[in-house]
């Protein structure tokens, strides 16, 4: 499946995250964090609708309060669980603005930037 990124937010960046530790950092925030997601994905979040061809990547930012990272989303949540719960993706494409990439990397939540020609596949190995 192709990655695509639909948002109204100047410089945002694809990136492969780290799943667990997507979680693991998600999981600090109670009132946000969703523990399992129940269904089928929504057409929403895929491009177009009606063949799902690409998804819509979801969008954080990664926050330090005292040098301890946190996340908060701006899209995409629902999302997110699907992909590490239902699908069962060890990396997963998000969104994240060009200044937090290097951060990101430094606590191992994003593994690299997402290349042109690289897809979601389930169990998350890439082609």
């Amino acid at each position: 499946m192709n990655i695509a990124l639909h948002t109204l937010i100047d410089d945002i960046e694809l990136v492969w995250a780290d799943s667990t530790k997507l979680d693991d950092l998600w999981k600090m925030d109670p009132t946000d964090y969703i523990a399992a997601w129940k269904g089928e994905p929504r057409d929403i979040w895929f491009r177009p609708r009606a063949t799902r061809d690409a998804f819509l990547v979801p969008v954080l930012s990664i926050i330090f309060k005292d040098d301890l990272p946190s996340i908060s989303f701006s899209n995409g949540k629902h999302r997110t669980r699907w992909l590490i719960g239902n699908m069962k993706c060890r990396e997963i494409p998000i969104g994240v603005r060009s200044n937090m990439i290097d951060r990101g990397m430094a606590i191992g939540l994003i593994l690299r930037r997402v290349a042109d020609d690289e897809e979601i596949l389930t169990n998350s190995t890439i082609r």
